[in-house]
């Protein structure tokens, strides 16, 4: 299935109809934005087409972390290389909502990002299993503090608590 045009997507109520032509040509947020949309739409990964293909509305527009490399403040590097990453770029723009509270590694002053915000896309089938969408872009995903404490939750609610057991204090060993 050949991809939606971009005309399609909107930011706003604005379509998108330019795309720079790298993204160090992009000078905004909106052109950051549709450049991203431009490489997602033709990407050879699938779930981010098929997120693409299912919401041409921009929830978020894309917006750097700014990070400090050799003593230079720049915008973080954004790549494409795996679904992993095309998937955490799509879910950014497209879905979920910014975390109330940044996980640990998004509010560490050593984050690459790549993103300026803590954004978690709950409720998608999308493999990043409550993690934020930076921690997942950069492998953490399991590591996400977000994720974490909404496991040990879950874990929590499903211990049995200790009054449960009392009256059956009785050890068994086998010797």
């Amino acid at each position: 299935m050949p991809p939606q045009p971009l005309s399609n997507f909107r930011i706003g109520e604005d379509e998108i109809t330019e795309v720079p032509a790298t993204y160090e040509a992009c000078r905004t947020d909106v052109e950051r934005t549709a450049f991203l949309i431009e490489k997602l739409r033709v990407c050879q990964f699938n779930y981010p087409r098929y997120l693409l293909e299912q919401t041409q509305q921009v929830l978020r527009l894309w917006k750097p972390k700014k990070i400090k490399r050799n003593g230079a403040v720049i915008d973080a590097p954004v790549e494409f290389n795996d679904n992993r990453r095309a998937t955490a770029l799509a879910l950014y723009m497209f879905a979920g909502d910014e975390a109330q509270e940044a996980c640990r590694q998004c509010a560490s002053k050593q984050s690459t990002g790549p993103a300026h915000y803590c954004v978690v896309a709950k409720g998608h089938m999308n493999g990043l299993r409550g993690a934020c969408t930076n921690c997942s872009y950069s492998g953490n995903g399991t590591r996400c503090s977000i994720r974490v404490d909404e496991e040990n939750a879950e874990k929590e609610n499903e211990l049995p608590k200790r009054s449960e057991f009392q009256g059956s204090s009785r050890r068994c060993w086998r010797s």
